[in-house]
């Protein structure tokens, strides 16, 4: 009994060996594919697009980068900030030593809570308590 139970299971782990199986043969992404370009002329053009702001200096970590090219110098950026400040439109507070800037918003908690519950009841068909 206990050599029929042993053979059964090499049986079963055989056969469901055979459902992890996977391709052998390895075929690059790129097969196929024919350069206009030398090595020497594809650094000189990533260089240049580094040069020129054109390319996000990236680490891949499973994200894409999206490089937006913004349209204010930095002086501006500062200045509006500063505004934003004087006006109060921008509130700040201090925590553990460090500045944190918290955006004024110009909702109240009731009026973002029955956006909330509109969008939810248009989107679902129902409505949340």
């Amino acid at each position: 009994m206990n050599t029929k139970n042993i053979l059964v299971a090499a049986a079963v782990f055989a056969a469901s060996a055979t459902a992890f199986a996977q391709q052998t043969e390895f075929v690059a992404p790129d097969a196929g594919f024919i350069s206009t370009k030398t090595r020497a002329e594809v650094v000189a053009d990533l260089n240049q697009a580094y040069g020129q702001g054109a390319l996000a200096s990236q680490q891949y970590d499973g994200q894409p980068t999206i490089q937006l090219a913004g349209t204010k110098s930095r002086a501006d950026v500062v200045a509006e900030l500063n505004q934003a400040y004087r006006e109060g439109t921008l509130a700040t507070q201090q925590r553990d030593g460090e500045d944190l800037i918290q955006f004024a918003g110009t909702k109240t908690r009731d009026e973002v809570r029955q956006e909330a519950l509109a969008a939810d009841q248009a989107r679902f068909g129902k409505s949340g308590s």
